[in-house]
């Protein structure tokens, strides 16, 4: 582990560089990586799936981990409350080369992202490709949370949007703090629904991809379904390989 950058109260991301000074092996964006993790009095190596959440490069893989604490859904997260507390030290991972289908596709349809929490992570890889290549189809962002104290990315995102005329975000806060309504720091109070989506222009012509928790993504899925988009313009992801998100 190189170096960490606290994102939120919860997030945190991780810049890994091979031990030997080597490139890294590439990788396209939306894709994860399997880590492996060692951790002191734990008998077992503990697997777990971490999305990369920058652009392309051949210095560092990039993962932003939220941590999960105990509540009465079940214990804390083991890998994720490892990776925090020990993010300032240098901690060898081990992890297999990155993999995954949710990948961004190699055409110039306008794009329309959708995520909500932690679900940003492989979209963010996505977006910063986008603009690291000077891609210049048009790209609506949209992104749920509470509020802008868990948003990941936030002044990234602000800074994407401002700087290129091609890219909208829409940033919605379930739960805004009276500072977020003073500093207009989303676009909508609520949740993500049919009218907002509907109210993206180009949305029946459109690359879509979506993540974030199985419930989510299952209401974003009936959402554009009523909306009759074709099922080839939607893409998403799911570690769990028995969920379904047209029940």
């Amino acid at each position: 582990m190189d170096k960490s950058v606290k994102e939120t109260e919860k997030v945190t991301s991780f810049y890994l560089k091979p031990k030997d000074g080597k490139e890294i092996a590439t990788y396209k964006p939306g894709q994860y990586l399997t880590i492996k993790a060692k951790i002191p009095g734990e008998q077992y190596t503990h697997v777990r799936h971490c999305n990369i959440s920058d652009a392309p490069n051949s210095k560092y893989y990039h993962i932003s981990v939220k941590r999960v604490d105990s509540n009465e859904d079940g214990p804390p997260g083991i890998v994720s409350n490892y990776l925090h507390k020990e993010s300032s030290k240098d901690v060898t991972l081990f992890f297999s080369a990155p993999a995954g289908d949710f990948v961004l596709k190699e055409n110039d349809r306008s794009t329309v992202f959708i995520s909500g929490g932690n679900g940003i992570t492989p979209i963010m890889s996505m977006l910063n490709s986008l603009i690291k290549n000077k891609d210049h189809r048009q790209v609506t962002f949209v992104h749920a949370a509470a509020n802008s104290k868990i948003q990941a990315f936030k002044d990234h995102i602000e800074e994407i949007a401002t700087q290129n005329s091609n890219v909208d975000k829409v940033i919605c806060y379930s739960m805004p703090s009276q500072q977020d309504q003073f500093e207009h720091n989303l676009e909508k109070e609520g949740f993500i629904d049919t009218d907002l989506l509907k109210s993206i222009p180009y949305l029946k012509d459109t690359e879509i991809y979506f993540c974030s928790s199985i419930p989510f993504m299952q209401a974003i899925n009936h959402i554009l379904e009523q909306l009759s988009i074709p099922a080839e313009q939607i893409n998403y992801e799911v570690f769990n390989p028995i969920a379904i998100l047209d029940e």
